[in-house]
């Protein structure tokens, strides 16, 4: 579990991996597909990602350089399509009944329960 956090550790990467499902992807792409977060921070992650082994840079004659998911990449997609598929729940789910806080300050994290059906 911990090498699987480890491979995915930083705020972009999932989504880097995630993108690169379907196959390479160039730099300008990725950054644009990601929403802009700045190329100092695509750039970080990908070079971290790189580093472990998750996406390497192919030289594509007559295109840009690429970026694609490495056979190791390729084993993550079941972790990053898993945690899209959570994400899809409970982005449905609503917050449970819970007292409110005292301080906002010190916030009890919010339960998420998955939303029941309508009868």
């Amino acid at each position: 579990m911990q090498i699987a956090a480890e491979a995915l550790d930083g705020p972009w990467a999932a989504r880097i991996v995630w993108r690169l499902f379907w196959g390479g992807k160039s730099f300008s792409a990725l950054e644009r597909d990601l929403g802009f977060p700045g190329r100092a921070v695509v750039a970080r992650e990908l070079e971290a990602l790189e580093g472990r082994g998750i996406v390497e840079r192919r030289v594509v004659p007559g295109a840009p350089l690429e970026y694609a998911l490495t056979p190791s990449g390729e084993g993550l997609k079941i972790v990053v399509g898993t945690m899209y598929q959570w994400g899809l729940l409970m982005r449905d789910a609503v917050p449970s009944e819970a007292p409110a806080p005292a301080s906002p300050a010190r916030r009890p994290p919010i339960r998420l329960v998955p939303r029941r059906p309508a009868p």
